[in-house]
């Protein structure tokens, strides 16, 4: 659980972004998973709950419940209700339970954080029950908050860490033909819920020697002597931090395509790091891959170049062809995950994440950057 200490940190510098920005509240939504409200709350949620932050009082978290089957728990610094939406029928939003706490407030000025997690029904709740009051995106002032990590919070990303490093050993040791890439997938999952993950997102795929091997599948393929296999393993430890790594293995030697496109991702994502400082745009990060990848012959990026990560797998700052305005800064650990497109092969780095420093990146996995071979 993390500390009070710490909790009292994140308020404390929210509420003195609110105070400057004159917000009287803030909004939050659940995220990849858990998102700013947990982080904003340390409690867990899921689809729609909300937390609500008064410039003063306790942080409001609303939650799934009745009077009848469910009691309101209250926890440190924060004062739960329920209701009984839900959010796939017509009772689908928590916000009518948090309109009357903010007019009892006179409220004038309310932030959103996380809007692309918040319902379409939530909004227009909010935009109906609070005339009057002004209603704006406050993502980029809370944004950098969440991403500069405390040490409390980079202890749990390195337990986070040591799991991942835990799991491809596990990999390693599973792996050989006469299995399936989803008999694999399915131990190591295994082996992180025993470590105490709370949640994870995996994906494996396989392919013969010669042909491109993705992640993302077929994951029921039968392993066979010569093949290669990709796994995706983004998991929490278990408070909800998360990590992430992408082993490559092969059954047999390496494809020549395969060993092209793996050491040029391996180069191209140490070059990226090794300009990864504090105050260092994401955007300057993107431009240098895509020159590195052209210069290959390799196609620039189209999706996500790497994105900082905490209690969301993927949040803000972002490496991504959308634009991005926030710069990197110390205690940020972020996720830089090139991606090599060769004709026959392509290439992923198996160890992604970074602490940005105010010197050169520190990895947080000890796997080394290597294909595995069984």
């Amino acid at each position: 659980m993390i500390s009070n200490a710490e909790m009292d940190r994140r308020w404390r510098l929210v509420r003195a972004t609110m105070e400057r920005e004159g917000l009287d509240w803030l909004i939050a939504t659940t995220g990849h998973v858990y998102g700013y409200q947990r982080w904003l709350t340390n409690r867990t949620g899921l689809a729609a709950t909300l937390a609500a932050v008064p410039r003063e009082g306790k942080v409001i978290l609303a939650s799934h419940g009745d009077d009848v089957h469910t009691t309101a728990r209250d926890s440190y610094g924060v004062r739960h209700l329920v209701s009984c939406a839900q959010p796939n029928i017509s009772a689908n939003t928590h916000a009518p339970i948090l309109i009357p706490e903010i007019l009892a407030t006179s409220a004038r000025r309310v932030g959103f954080v996380g809007l692309g997690y918040l319902s379409a029904a939530s909004y227009l709740a909010f935009q109906q029950g609070l005339p009057g009051v002004e209603l704006v995106d406050a993502e980029n002032l809370i944004a950098p908050i969440k991403a500069v990590k405390s040490d409390e919070e980079l202890e749990r990303m390195r337990l986070a860490a040591r799991m991942h490093d835990q799991a491809i050993d596990l990999l390693r040791e599973l792996a050989r033909p006469g299995v399936s890439g989803k008999f694999l997938l399915d131990r190591v999952r295994q082996s992180l819920v025993d470590a105490g993950s709370g949640h994870q997102t995996m994906m494996v795929g396989s392919a013969p020697a010669g042909e491109i091997c993705k992640y993302f599948g077929p994951a029921d393929r039968v392993l066979e002597p010569g093949d290669q296999l990709a796994m995706l393993i983004e998991g929490t430890e278990p408070d909800g931090y998360y990590s992430e790594a992408m082993p490559t293995v092969c059954l047999g030697s390496v494809p020549d395509g395969l060993r092209r496109v793996f050491d040029d991702t391996v180069e191209i994502q140490e070059r990226i790091a090794e300009i990864a400082r504090p105050g260092i745009s994401p955007m300057d990060l993107l431009r240098l891959n895509d020159e590195l990848m052209q210069r290959k012959g390799y196609p620039p990026e189209g999706r996500l170049l790497g994105h900082s990560q905490g209690v969301d797998l993927v949040e803000r700052p972002a490496f991504s062809p959308k634009g991005e305005v926030l710069t990197l800064q110390k205690n940020m650990v972020v996720s830089i995950h090139p991606t090599t497109h060769g004709p026959t092969a392509w290439g992923y780095p198996v160890n992604m994440s970074f602490l940005i420093t105010d010197g050169a990146p520190q990895r947080m996995l000890a796997t080394p950057q290597e294909i595995i071979v069984v």
